[in-house]
C-alpha cells in the first residue's frame, strides 16, 4: 500500500535501495519512445543488459534499435493471454539476431495493424502466481547472460542454452501457443504399439513448463543486419551529444 500513487520506477528504486543501499540507482520516469536517439544513448551508457519488461509494441522496438546500436544483450518478456502464457526473447548483438528477426510476426502486424486486433500485450488482469512464472524464467536468462564465460553455474547454463533465444512459457493447459508447438513437437512419436503423443499430453504434460527454440536471423533485417554501426561511432556521437549539453 505503500506504493499507491507512486511511479513503478521510484517505488521499484526505493525497494532496490532497501535491499542493498550500496546499489547505485537513476530512475528515469520518461517514456524511452519519447527520448532522442542520444538521450537513449545517455541512459543506457555503459549498461550491461537491457531488460524490456513493457507489452508496448512501440517501446520494444524502441529498445532493440537501442540495443542493437549500443550492442547491449537485451531480454524482451511478453506475458500473454491474461498470463496463460508468455514469451521470453534475449539477444545478443552479433551473437543471437535482434527482437525484430526472432519476433518478426510482432513487427508485420505493426505494418498491417488491424483496429480490431490490438498490437499491444494486454496482460494487467492474469495472475500474478503466472506473471511471476514467466518472469522467472527471463530472470534466469538474465543472470546467465551477465554470467557468460565465467565458470560458474550460470555461465555453465548459458553455455547450455546455445542460442536458443525464443522462450515459450506456457502456465495453463489451453495457452494456444503452448499447446500447437507442444502438439508439433510430439508429432512424430510412434503410434504403435500405443499413442505415445496422446499419452504424454494425458498423463504427463500440462502447464508450468517452457519451451527454447532457436529464434530467426533474418539476413536482410533493416535493424541489425544494415543499422549496425561500429561502437567508436556510436561513442563519439554520445560524446558530441554530452559535450553539447554541458555547454548549455
Amino acid at each position: 500500500m505503500e506504493d499507491v500513487g507512486t511511479l513503478k520506477v521510484e517505488a521499484l528504486a526505493r525497494r532496490i535501495r532497501r535491499m542493498n543501499p550500496l546499489v547505485e540507482i537513476v530512475a528515469c520516469s520518461r517514456s524511452i519512445t519519447d527520448m532522442s536517439t542520444c538521450e537513449q544513448d545517455e541512459l543506457a551508457s555503459g549498461v550491461d543488459l537491457v531488460i524490456a519488461g513493457t507489452d508496448q509494441f512501440t517501446a520494444q522496438a524502441a529498445i532493440n534499435e537501442m540495443a542493437v546500436r549500443l550492442e547491449i544483450p537485451a531480454v524482451f518478456i511478453g506475458i500473454h493471454a491474461q498470463g496463460s502464457g508468455g514469451r521470453v526473447v534475449w539477444t545478443i548483438p552479433r551473437e543471437t539476431g535482434c527482437y525484430r528477426c526472432v519476433a518478426a510476426e510482432r513487427y508485420a502486424a505493426a505494418e498491417n495493424q488491424n483496429p480490431d486486433q490490438p498490437l499491444d500485450l494486454s496482460a494487467m488482469v492474469g495472475c500474478l502466481i503466472d506473471g511471476q512464472f514467466i518472469d522467472l524464467i527471463a530472470l534466469k536468462v538474465a543472470v546467465a547472460i551477465l554470467e557468460r564465460g565465467r565458470d560458474s553455474a550460470y555461465g555453465r547454463f548459458y553455455q547450455r542454452m546455445k542460442g536458443r533465444n525464443d522462450i515459450l512459457v506456457r502456465c495453463h493447459p489451453e495457452y494456444e501457443w503452448g499447446r500447437l508447438m507442444w502438439d508439433a513437437l510430439l508429432a512424430d512419436l510412434p503410434k504403435n504399439p500405443k499413442d505415445y503423443a496422446t499419452e504424454l499430453q494425458a498423463e504427463a504434460i500440462l502447464a508450468m513448463d517452457s519451451l527454447w527454440l532457436k529464434g530467426a536471423v533474418d539476413p536482410n533485417c533493416p535493424v541489425c543486419a544494415t543499422q549496425r554501426p561500429q561502437r567508436a561511432q556510436v561513442q563519439r556521437a554520445l560524446a558530441a551529444y554530452q559535450a553539447g549539453r554541458s555547454n548549455q
